[in-house]
């Protein structure tokens, strides 16, 4: 084994230890956090193919600086840019990795006004019970839920509430009749904010299901563990050309041969990212056009990394 396998290997080694542990890489890669600071608007900004297409992107302008190397002779300021750029991936890789593991979940979106909660749009009694009535018959179980059976209550005593003030109010002196009325109102208005409060109660709890199913759905999109061996195969033709970039630089002579050869690791690499783009679009509604998995996938990772810069 020459020096450049040996070189290559033991990278190698250093970086896939790593590639679970963001933290641990980011140290290992001597990355600073000026570097990453553009990472989140450049997540975002890959409408088209999300988070493969702005790897395709950093990748190719490592690969397009080592093509031209056919006729140019670099200098070390710009190798070295080429090589922090395969940092920056090796890095969201990394961050990738710790999704398709299940080990971070996207961030939650926004819940939103609460059901019910606008007294103004409030249902009528008679359509809320016509609703409570549909959704039972729908669903014989719900009859149990202690908020229906509240409603069913709570409705009964307003109309025997109702009856009595209806039987009471044509006897009610003048001088009284105010009282009367205000006491009456007082007590059926209580009634019906009961029933109001079960049935936003009922909502509230379909919502937090709902959210939740929504939430567990989001997450399964991003829980591919066939992703993580594609992330991984990446990595690894990454480390390669990273490695060799080093070999090249402290041999000292033929730099510029020993870097073109790199040339050749492009399509290896772009296979990967096509097998990604792929793998993701089954994870996405099939009737969906574009990339939005990758797209969702770029900015829950804009997202980590922002949180990783305010920490």
């Amino acid at each position: 084994m020459d020096l450049l396998e040996k070189r290559i290997t033991s990278d190698w080694i250093e970086v896939r230890e790593k590639l679970n542990s963001p933290v641990r890489m980011k140290a290992y890669l001597k990355l600073e956090d000026m570097k990453l600071a553009h990472l989140p608007d450049d997540l975002r900004g890959s409408t088209l193919g999300g988070v493969v297409e702005f790897k395709k992107r950093l990748a190719g302008s490592v690969f397009n600086f080592l093509t031209r190397l056919t006729y140019t002779t670099p200098n070390q300021t710009e190798i070295l840019g080429a090589e922090a750029d395969i940092r920056v991936l090796l890095f969201l890789l990394c961050i990738q990795t710790q999704f398709a593991t299940g080990q971070i979940k996207p961030a939650k979106e926004a819940e939103g006004p609460l059901a019910g909660s606008n007294s103004k749009n409030r249902p009528t009694v008679e359509e809320l019970v016509a609703e409570v009535k549909a959704r039972v018959s729908g669903n014989p179980e719900l009859a149990k839920n202690p908020h229906v059976k509240n409603i069913f209550m709570e409705i009964q005593l307003y109309q025997k509430e109702f009856a009595q003030f209806a039987a009471l109010s044509p006897q009610i002196p003048d001088d009284r009749a105010p009282t009367f009325f205000m006491n009456y109102k007082k007590r059926l208005e209580g009634i019906l904010d009961n029933v109001h409060g079960h049935f936003r109660d009922i909502q509230l709890a379909e919502d937090a299901e709902m959210r939740k199913e929504f939430q567990r759905q989001e997450e399964e999109h991003f829980v591919v563990p066939e992703l993580v061996k594609l992330i991984s195969a990446q990595a690894q033709e990454l480390t390669k050309v990273r490695s060799s970039i080093f070999h090249a630089l402290q041999e000292g002579y033929q730099i510029r041969n020993l870097l073109l050869k790199l040339v050749e690791r492009r399509e290896p690499v772009l296979v990967l990212l096509d097998d990604e783009l792929k793998l993701l679009d089954t994870r996405q509604d099939p009737a969906s056009t574009g990339h939005p998995a990758s797209v969702k996938f770029a900015r829950a990772l804009a997202v980590v990394l922002e949180g990783n810069k305010k920490g």
